[in-house]
Order: structure tokens, then sequence, then C-alpha cells
């Protein structure tokens, strides 16, 4: 039976709901639950890939790996001020070196500032072959009294040498004398400079 377009249910269900129940009244009320599956990064990947991931334990931090052993030990501070020093001297010079030696050369020894320039371009791309040249030759070195020690000891009385040798030019007549003999106290200046600090960097990284 209908009435104005509802229709209407006769019979038990309609003693619960009413003479006249709408068949809403006959619907459950009770919400179903949706299963709702986490999202995982997992599930972007091919399933033999996550089934890769998901076998492999991971990898330990290196804070998990320093707390599982004892910390290294630290250096007094007598050895850092020990391993300090040398360089303390080596600034000093290499501040007068690149400060001054410019400067003395043209208003001093009157050399062209483009010969000058000429000579400084010709060390610097000699310092930068040099470079790598006694680092290999450093990590080759093989002696009781130790690779580092041995080139840095070796290379301090030649670099103060070649230090004394571009201030106190012998008294040459023409320039071109004193550019031939700027040219190597200057190259042997560098590459004394580059046996030295080379290997005291890299004795650094083996205290």
């Amino acid at each position: 039976m209908m009435h104005a377009g509802i229709q209407t249910v006769r019979g038990p269900a309609a003693h619960e709901c009413g003479q006249a129940a709408p068949l809403d009244c006959l619907m459950e009320t009770t919400p179903k639950k949706e299963s709702r599956i986490p999202f995982s990064s997992a599930m972007l990947l091919p399933p033999e890939v996550a089934r890769s991931s998901e076998s492999t334990p991971p990898t330990p931090t290196s804070v998990e790996l320093t707390a599982t052993g004892p910390p290294p030990p630290m250096l007094s501070h007598s050895s850092r001020c020990l391993y300090a020093l040398p360089m303390a001297a080596i600034g000093m010079i290499n501040f007068l070196f690149e400060v001054y030696l410019l400067k003395f050369a043209t208003d001093v020894l009157l050399l062209a500032p483009a010969v000058m320039g000429t000579i400084f371009s010709i060390s610097r791309i000699w310092d930068a072959v040099s470079d790598p040249l006694c680092g290999y030759l450093s990590d080759a070195t093989r002696n009781s009294f130790g690779r580092r020690r041995s080139w840095m000891l070796g290379s301090a009385l030649p670099l103060w040498c070649a230090f004394v040798a571009c201030f106190s030019p012998p008294q040459l007549a023409d320039a071109s004398g004193l550019s031939l003999w700027m040219l190597p106290s200057v190259l042997a200046y560098y590459t004394s400079r580059t046996a030295f600090e080379v290997p005291h960097l890299a004795f650094g990284t083996e205290l």
C-alpha cells in the first residue's frame, strides 16, 4: 500500500516501527567497520624488492658502533702542543715570504713586477705537481724513524736555506742574473715547504 510516494510495510516489522513503517526502519543501523591497511613506502616497490628489504637487517649507525666499544683514546695537551709547534714557525716564515718578498724584489732588487709575477706563477704551477708527488713519496717511505718524521726533519734545513737565499741574493750587476737567482730560490722554498707541510698534515691523522 502506497501513501504520498512512501512505501509502507505491514507485518511484524510494522508492529515494531509502527503501523506504517518506511523501508529505512528495516535496514541495519550498525555501521560496518572498514578495514584500513597502514600505508608503507614498501607498497610502492616491486614485491621482490620489498621482500629483500624486509629480510635485510638494518645497518648499525656509527653512534651504535661507538657505544658498543670503548671510545678512542684522546691525545694529551702536550702532544697536541708539540704537534702544532712546528707550524707556528712555518707560519711566521711563510708570512714574511708571501708579504714582503715581492716588495723586496721590486723596490730593493729593482726587478720588474712582471718578472716576479712570472716567477711566482711558475712556482705555483710546480707546487700543484709537487704536493701530490710529495704525498705519494711520503706514503711509500719506510724507515725506523718514521715516514712522516723523516720528511719533516729532512726539509727543515733546505727550507731555511731557501728562505735566506730569497732575501740575500748575491750582488749581481744585471737584472737577468738576479732573475736567474730568484727563480730557483723561490722554487726551492716552495718545494721545501711542501716537503714539510704535506707529511705534517698526514702525520696529524695518524696520531
